[in-house]
């Protein structure tokens, strides 16, 4: 069995190029071109043109992207700095109530000091301390109020409180 050559050799394409041209030239005909319609390097141009059109979509697209990402950031950014204003100012509020109870603290301090049986001055330690969150020495102040009075029910009520804690 003998295979066929899927090349066709040199001498096979001569003869029928030649052989073409021989029809051509007894049939009185004009040789014709081959009826292709399009042009390589147009083709290269067009295929050229529609990549440049890709890529400055691509690039259009990954502008837009940016400045997307980059809006969303400022707008992120902006939120976290006003969060912290408002965490700032709190903080500030806070500073100055606790040194307007330490002011208190020295004033009723001082009246313990004058008036060493006033029961009231002494709750009202006991009520300053507990706000601050000293409750070893609001206890100390309230149990000396309570030794005054035993039935002060305020002071009976702060110790409930106080032995919660």
């Amino acid at each position: 069995m003998k295979f066929k050559n899927t090349k066709p050799s040199k001498k096979s394409l001569k003869k029928k190029k030649i052989a073409a041209e021989k029809k051509v030239a007894s049939s009185g005909k004009k040789p014709q071109f081959p009826k292709i319609y399009r042009i390589i390097t147009e083709g290269k141009l067009i295929f050229e043109a529609k990549a440049k059109i890709k890529s400055t979509n691509s690039k259009k697209i990954l502008l837009g992207l940016y400045v997307i990402l980059i809006g969303f950031l400022v707008i992120l950014l902006s939120i976290v700095i006003l969060k912290g204003l408002i965490y700032l100012k709190e903080f500030r509020d806070l500073n100055i109530r606790r040194q307007e109870t330490m002011e208190s603290i020295k004033l009723w301090q001082g009246v313990t000091e004058k008036y060493p049986g006033f029961k009231d001055a002494y709750f009202r330690l006991a009520l300053l301390e507990y706000q601050l969150g000293d409750y070893k020495k609001s206890e100390s102040y309230n149990i000396q109020a309570l030794n005054l009075d035993p039935n002060y029910k305020d002071a009976i009520n702060l110790q409930n409180l106080l032995q919660k804690k």
